[in-house]
């Protein structure tokens, strides 16, 4: 240990040495006086004792001359051997007389000396002068003593002193190690203090505390720095996630005219980080049609210290046009000072894909013409006006005749291309108002509006049956066509969409079982197809009394990458007594339309669930079965409750479950649909949309409904295989499907080349008569066991 002028040590010492060094001084001269002075009083009262004794004895023999008697008294006081000296001067002596010890008398022991007067006891007149001279030897004797007592007391205290010192020194070393380490402490390269405790004192303690100190120290500087490095990362995360979901931030401080960009802000507005924009070149950089309503919401967030949230476009430098999407919000102190925080989003690829769902979701891909929904939509509108006008509107439903030889003798690929002609065809013929919509196949639907007379839709069938007269050349092949047309006259045929629908459908095939090439207008005659209609209603009522009347088939679906069965979808079969097994599409329309669905609904529910728990029981537990709901069942207030009640019932886990929403699903009440598709996705089944790409479902609300899968239809698969642009539907179909987080399912896969594209595409599942056409369930359990096998 160092010894430093201004350690505490070199003070310590240093103190105690001066404070020690007083302390023996003024102790032993203190000691010394008090000593001495006490012994020279004892010595002098013992003189004082021996005058007193002798002084009236020889005052009296004096007075009375008996000097004899003095020379006795005299020598008898010399046997004290202190005693050294008696001298007695008087007149009434011839010369004074002098009694002393034999040995010769140092001046040194002359230190204690007294006199007194000799007093006449008679006269009380002072006849003489007694002198005593008393020895100091045993004065020096003890002096000396003193002497070697305070030689060895202050020996001693010395030593102690010395030994306390010591102590000092080595008790206070690990506090001088302890300030060496806490200097070489290293807050960059943290490590623990070389210094222990030695001891259970003040020292140790302090020792021990500063240990911990630098140990917390070390922690907090070690949890600093994994908190800096993990706030690193997540900054770097966070411009990563920013870069991979196109979100930039910004903040915009009014007071000072300050804009500070982040780095993925750049890359949305295509410049480079160096540029130096202000927040007036940043706001110019909006595409102008859009400026004004950008710089209003902004300047009334500002205004009112509110939110802002707006889409609008972006003017990059190459003249192209993005999508972003801003949030923020403004922040005013009452110092004044005003801040703009704000993300933008690039959301380009958001607004492609809506815009392409928007086109699936309202046209018709291969033709561009309005899809079921738009023509449905544009329908309802008509009506409207009609009822405010007092016109009519006429409904057309056609089909070319013999289509499907076409496409089975000249391929699909020419199939496409001429329904593509005839709908340019009809689309030339029409009037501006008036709405021409493919629904399927090669089946056309006709909106006429405002016309006054069944005659009007009459004249419009014969410009269409002139249109398609004559030899069309399509691929090089020349091509003779025809087509069935069936009119339904608003307010006359019917008075809502669907009866007008159904009945311009059911005068088309009156006209195709007439003559083809003709048109039909719906008439009192046509009520045969009503009649069977209450037949079927009346035979379904029936079949709802008996147990074994619905039987569920079970189409497989099968893993695109493992080739495993993954599930089924549950498709249902009514075995009428008379007419044998009849299919979902001769009595699912009369079922709906006379509410019978519910309950045929709840039975296949209660079958399909019932299955699933036997599947179960033979080891097929990852089974997931898909049941369709129809529109009315979406009516239904115990719905729910039904599909909960039969999974505790059968206690099957709810994720095997997968309902699938049908055409039929109601859009004029998409809020009810909402409803009970958010309900049901609570109880943790599956939802899956079916027909996707078709126009059969809500394509422009797929982003509010709580999905899990896109049901790929199988129109667009069949195709692909001779069609790219079928193929490329398909394709972006699944991409799009999984940019949303959705599981993809292809119907339709007849060929092997059918399922080898879907797997190249990345597609989930696969189902389709290459695999299996729909099966009873125990031929399905045979299925799952020989086709896993193999």
């Amino acid at each position: 240990m160092r010894f430093k002028l201004n350690s505490l040590s070199f003070k310590t010492v240093s103190l105690l040495i001066l404070t020690s060094t007083i302390f023996i001084t003024l102790g032993y001269t203190i000691a010394k006086n008090t000593f001495s002075k006490n012994y020279e009083d004892v010595i002098h009262e013992k003189i004082d004792i021996v005058l007193r004794s002798i002084s009236p004895q020889i005052s009296l023999n004096l007075s009375y001359g008996f000097n004899d008697s003095i020379d006795e008294i005299c020598k008898e006081q010399l046997k004290n051997k202190n005693v050294l000296l008696i001298k007695i001067e008087s007149d009434k002596l011839k010369q004074d007389s002098i009694y002393k010890q034999h040995k010769k008398i140092s001046t040194d022991f002359s230190k204690f000396s007294s006199e007194v007067n000799l007093i006449d006891p008679s006269t009380s007149n002072i006849i003489g002068k007694l002198t005593l001279l008393y020895s100091s030897e045993s004065y020096y004797i003890q002096m000396q003593k003193f002497y070697q007592m305070a030689v060895i007391g202050g020996f001693i205290f010395i030593v102690s002193l010395v030994l306390i010192s010591i102590f000092l020194l080595k008790s206070l070393k690990p506090l001088s190690k302890l300030a060496h380490s806490m200097n070489e402490f290293n807050p960059y390269e943290p490590k623990k203090l070389n210094v222990k405790a030695t001891s259970q004192d003040e020292i140790g303690s302090i020792i021990k505390s500063a240990n911990i100190m630098v140990e917390n120290l070390i922690s907090y500087i070690e949890h600093s720095s994994a908190l800096t490095q993990e706030l690193s990362k997540k900054q770097q995360h966070l411009n990563d996630a920013q870069r991979i979901a196109s979100v930039g931030s910004w903040e915009y401080d009014v007071t000072t005219n300050k804009l500070n960009l982040s780095d993925e802000i750049y890359r949305i507005l295509g410049i480079k980080k160096k540029s130096n924009l202000t927040f007036s070149s940043f706001l110019n950089l909006t595409y102008k049609d859009d400026l004004n309503d950008v710089l209003n919401t902004i300047n009334n967030a500002i205004e009112k210290g509110s939110v802002f949230n707006i889409k609008y476009r972006i003017q990059l430098h190459n003249n192209k046009i993005a999508y972003v999407r801003t949030k923020g919000k403004v922040r005013k102190k009452s110092s004044g000072d005003i801040k703009l925080t704000a993300v933008t989003v690039d959301i380009t690829k958001d607004t492609h894909n809506e815009q392409m769902i928007e086109r699936l979701a309202y046209y018709d891909s291969l033709t561009n013409l309005p899809n079921r929904i738009l023509f449905k939509d544009r329908v309802k509108s008509a009506i409207s006006n009609a009822k405010r006008h007092k016109n009519k509107i006429a409904i057309m439903f056609l089909d070319l005749d013999n289509f499907k030889i076409v496409n089975d003798t000249l391929g699909h690929s020419v199939g496409d291309k001429l329904l593509i002609h005839v709908a340019k065809l009809l689309s030339s013929i029409l009037r501006e108002n008036d709405t021409i919509s493919r629904v399927g196949g090669d089946e056309f639907t006709i909106l006429l509006t405002d016309i006054q007379s069944e005659e009007d839709a009459q004249k419009i069938a014969k410009k269409i049956f002139d249109s398609l007269q004559g030899e069309h050349e399509i691929d090089f092949h020349r091509l003779l066509i025809s087509t069935s047309i069936g009119i339904a006259i608003y307010p006359d045929s019917a008075l809502d969409i669907d009866k007008l629908i159904r009945n311009a459908d059911t005068a088309m095939y009156e006209a195709k079982k007439a003559d083809k090439n003709n048109y039909k207008v719906f008439n009192n005659k046509m009520y045969a197809k009503i009649k069977n209609f209450v037949k079927v209603e009346k035979d379904l009522r029936i079949a709802l009394d008996d147990e074994k009347a619905f039987e569920i088939f079970y189409q497989p679906k099968i893993k695109a990458q493992d080739g495993f069965v993954s599930g089924c979808e549950a498709l249902v079969r009514w075995k009428h007594p008379k007419k044998g097994i009849i299919y979902p599409d001769e009595f699912i329309d009369i079922a709906e339309e006379s509410a019978l669905i519910i309950p045929i609904g709840n039975k296949i529910i209660e079958k399909t669930i019932k299955d699933l728990s036997e599947f179960n029981s033979k080891g097929y537990g990852t089974i997931k079965v898909a049941i369709n709901l129809s529109a009315k069942q979406f009516t239904d207030n115990s719905l729910i409750g039904t599909i909960q009640k039969a999974i505790e019932k059968y206690d099957v886990h709810p994720s095997q479950l997968e309902f699938e929403i049908t055409e039929s699903i109601s859009m004029q009440n998409i809020s009810k649909t909402l409803e009970v598709l958010h309900q049901l996705k609570q109880t943790g089944v599956s939802i899956a949309i079916d027909d996707f790409g078709t126009g059969y479902s809500s394509l422009s609300y797929l982003k509010q409904f709580p999905i899990n899968t896109l049901k790929i239809d199988k129109s667009f698969v069949l195709d692909m295989t001779i069609d790219n642009d079928d193929k490329s539907i398909v394709n972006t179909i699944i991409n799009m499907a999984h940019t949303l987080n959705f599981t993809t399912v292809a119907e339709g896969v007849e060929t092997l080349e059918h399922a080898d594209i879907l797997t190249d595409m990345n597609c989930d599942e696969l189902q389709g008569y290459y695999y299996s056409k729909p099966i009873a369930k125990d031929e399905f359990i045979n299925f799952l066991k020989t086709y896993n096998t193999n």
